[in-house]
């Protein structure tokens, strides 16, 4: 597995906590899952445009 997908495990305990502590529902620890998040938010905007229309 490429290391881009791996977190420490310290900074996901870390990132865990402080979520907790700020009362959130969602935590995102490391580059790759930051990125793919913002990524997925936009996923529907980008794919229906990619789409064919029908005549």
């Amino acid at each position: 597995m490429p290391r881009i997908f791996i977190d420490e495990p310290d900074d996901v305990i870390a990132e865990a906590l402080r979520g907790v502590a700020r009362r959130k529902l969602h935590v995102r620890t490391g580059f790759y899952s930051k990125f793919m998040w913002q990524v997925l938010r936009f996923w529907p905007v980008t794919s229906s445009q990619m789409q064919p229309k029908a005549l």
